[in-house]
């Protein structure tokens, strides 16, 4: 198994805000599979990386959606406020880039 699998694991886990257990329970697989893909045990299957990116999408997908719902519409401030959220930052930040 590729080491950069279970690390590419690790990273859309961070991504999407999600522990092993949640992502788990999302991918419907149990909470020891996801874990050895998480620590490279087990080599990841192709669909597991996928459903993750999707979900690292959707999230940023809902998050350019609120923007847009609040009237957020210049590329610029939207692209920093989409940064923030996806840091899940305490604060909001409008402005220029």
């Amino acid at each position: 198994m590729p080491a950069f699998d279970s690390d590419r694991v690790r990273e859309l886990l961070e991504h999407v805000h999600l522990g092993q257990s949640e992502a788990a329970e999302v991918l419907e697989i149990s909470d020891r599979e996801m874990r050895r893909y998480a620590c490279g045990e087990k080599p990841v299957p192709r669909v597991v990386i996928l459903a993750l990116a999707r979900l690292v999408d959707l999230e940023r997908l809902e998050a350019r959606q609120t923007l847009l719902i609040c009237g957020i519409r210049r590329p610029h401030t939207a692209a920093f406020l989409v940064r923030s959220a996806e840091s899940r930052s305490t604060s909001v930040h409008v402005g220029r880039l």
